[in-house]
């Protein structure tokens, strides 16, 4: 089972449409896809008709001697793509890992728990505190970075990198994609062209463009590659997934 951390350091960069994308085109490809949704704006679960979850989630599955996270997992309406949704301890998720003695053995107990029954989990991750990213560190087989072309947020992420190399000597593997791409602008595409300099960034080829089918996803309720498997937005994702090539 591979696991797949989303990540971005400030919000309405694409991050979440990105991780609900990428599940639904790993399902597609016929893989067993379980999206967890850590971000506590729960934005993941709203687009996979799951508002809130009911019950125990990954926080108090943590905290048991014997995790298991088939017990909180939901259905969508993509064939199998299933989540854990948000729920309100999702809020104090960093808190729960406070608590938490062994942290390691308990989140290895808890992935194992579910490792014959998925082939991939993709995690949407809060901007983080640092507890929460121990846990993705721990977790995760790649992390992928989303960010758009904007100079800012683009030296946010190069420091985030650097943090986690010098603060946690991690090594975790990485990659940063660019959300919000606007193809026909020889701005962003120059900028592009310097950024793949930029060895830290480890930037994917593919990008996803700017689209106002991400945005109907709201409205509609489903992934865009499903809903609008045609579309050059979709295509995008694809290339993402396949670039990132997780079986490697």
């Amino acid at each position: 089972m591979k696991v797949l951390n989303c990540y971005s350091l400030k919000g309405g960069v694409g991050k979440t449409s990105t991780a609900v994308n990428l599940g639904a085109v790993a399902a597609a490809d016929g893989w067993r896809v379980l999206l967890i949704d850590l971000d506590p704006q729960g934005a993941s679960s709203f687009l996979l008709h799951h508002d809130h979850l009911e019950g125990a989630g990954l926080g108090e599955e943590l905290q048991k001697k014997k995790p298991n996270l088939l017990r909180p997992l939901r259905a969508t309406n993509v064939d199998r793509l299933y989540i854990l949704p948000f729920n309100d301890r999702t809020r104090f998720f960093s808190s729960d890992l406070k608590e938490i003695d062994s942290l390691e053995i308990r989140v290895s107990k808890a992935l194992s728990s579910i490792d014959d029954d998925f082939d991939l989990v993709v995690i949407d991750s809060p901007p983080t505190a640092d507890d929460v990213l121990k846990f993705q560190l721990l977790a995760t087989d790649l992390t992928l970075m989303v960010t758009t072309v904007s100079p800012l947020a683009l030296r946010a992420t190069i420091e985030y990198l650097t943090h986690v190399r010098d603060q946690y000597r991690s090594n975790a593997p990485h990659r940063t994609t660019l959300q919000m791409v606007e193809t026909r602008s020889k701005r962003h595409l120059e900028l592009i062209e310097d950024l793949r300099k930029i060895t830290a960034l480890n930037l994917t080829r593919s990008v996803i463009r700017r689209s106002s089918l991400i945005e109907n996803m709201a409205l509609e309720r489903i992934p865009t590659v499903t809903a609008h498997p045609r579309s050059t937005v979709a295509q995008n994702f694809l290339s993402l997934w396949r670039e990132l090539d997780l079986l490697s």
